[in-house]
């Protein structure tokens, strides 16, 4: 009906486990609150160009979703767009902030946030990212396992100069107070011989190793004191 053309925001679980829709006809959509679209494992066809909000859960479980128009974007909440197996990339030009496990085991093979500024705990772990994944320098901050568990990503590097991460030879890793902590290492990056941890780490993050499936030996460091969850 014309009166979907208009809309501007959904309510919170709206559409929740309607298994069944395939493609709803929205132009206006600005907000799509908590949970709205949760579990809508048929839908295929979203307009979502004009969105700026994703609430908790939005498009979660949504698993054939191929493509999203983001380009208005400015935040998605916690678990967004987790568990999207099919979504083949995120390009969101505007977003500033994602949330805990916004892209949580989502199946984007490349990443495009140019102006990211936050990134929750495990926002995009155990997503499909692969080769190298560049962390943008408008970065400010991040949560636990922001990164981790990502199988296919070879090597991280960054766009420009951040005051707490940094890249080596491809691992992620983060300063502290009082030395350096192992954010996430690559899950298809292979080392002959192992990997050596930076000197001066003194604690492994959480699922730092989490999908390092063709790392056969770690060296860790004498510095080292701590040993985060599921590392």
């Amino acid at each position: 009906p014309a009166s979907l053309k208009s809309l501007t925001e959904l309510p919170t679980g709206v559409f929740m486990n309607c298994t069944a829709i395939e493609t709803l006809g929205f132009d206006s959509l600005v907000k799509i609150s908590d949970y709205a679209f949760y579990n809508c494992a048929a839908l295929k066809n979203l307009n979502t160009s004009t969105v700026r909000y994703l609430g908790k859960y939005a498009l979660s479980g949504c698993d054939t979703l191929t493509e999203l128009n983001f380009a208005e974007l400015l935040s998605a909440d916690e678990g967004a767009l987790s568990y999207t197996s099919s979504l083949k990339s995120f390009s969101a030009p505007k977003v500033k902030t994602l949330g805990a496990r916004a892209l949580y085991a989502s199946g984007i093979s490349k990443s495009d946030t140019p102006n990211l500024e936050n990134a929750g705990d495990y926002a995009f772990a155990n997503s499909s990212i692969s080769g190298t994944f560049e962390i943008p320098a408008s970065l400010r901050s991040f949560g636990k396992a922001s990164f981790a568990g990502i199988r296919r990503v070879t090597s991280f590097r960054f766009a420009g100069e951040h005051n707490s991460l940094f890249a080596e030879n491809g691992v992620l890793y983060s300063r502290l107070k009082n030395g350096l902590q192992l954010e996430a290492y690559p899950g298809a990056k292979a080392v002959s011989g192992g990997y050596t941890v930076k000197a001066g780490t003194i604690r492994i993050g959480d699922s730092a190793f989490e999908n390092a499936s063709r790392l056969t030996r770690v060296i860790l460091p004498y510095e080292l004191a701590a040993i985060g969850d599921k590392a």
